[in-house]
């Protein structure tokens, strides 16, 4: 065994160690805090909203005015839509927890619990966008990290789409995510 292999089985093993202590010592409050607003995040649909942004952002590259032109505004938007469709499921459990997470270290826990259970007819209701606001924007660049992942996955899976349909015209026009500058 080379040094180079055991130096990372031991960094892999202590990182598994530190990551499992962290579990086992994590309070009851912020579990409880999680679980509350876990349940939120699903009351309020967040990966939808996220799916939503998504489109939306995709809709404003040059790639997409090359796919309206390509195809149609009303054949380009169902392609789209099918692209984001099935790429969102696999990032579905990272969009929820990261939201989660934000939600639970801003929110207290007794509004958390309010909205859990009560949702929008929870007293909490009415002040929660504004603190789901900042909730998102202390997870700011962990969600940009989760969007280019995303726009990069349906970039893929438009450019399988368009090959499929053979619209595609040569390997250099491929449909990547590029933003108007």
């Amino acid at each position: 065994m080379t040094a180079r292999l055991f130096f990372t089985i031991v960094v892999a093993a202590l990182a598994l160690f530190a990551q499992t202590l962290r579990a086992a010592t994590v309070p009851d409050t912020d579990r409880e805090a999680y679980q509350s607003a876990l349940q939120v995040v699903k009351l309020y649909n967040y990966p939808q909203l996220m799916n939503r942004r998504v489109i939306d952002a995709f809709q404003k590259t040059k790639r997409y005015e090359a796919l309206v032109t390509q195809l149609g505004r009303e054949r380009a938007q169902q392609v789209l839509i099918g692209a984001v469709t099935s790429s969102m499921p696999k990032y579905l459990s990272e969009q929820e927890d990261l939201m989660a997470t934000a939600l639970a270290r801003t929110v207290p826990i007794k509004e958390l619990g309010s909205l859990a259970l009560a949702g929008r007819d929870s007293p909490y209701a009415g002040q929660f966008r504004a603190r789901s606001e900042i909730a998102a924007q202390s997870i700011r660049s962990e969600q940009r990290d989760l969007e280019r992942r995303i726009t990069l996955d349906i970039s893929r899976s438009l450019n399988s789409s368009l090959r499929a349909e053979s619209i595609v015209q040569a390997p250099n026009n491929r449909l990547e995510p590029q933003r108007h500058e």
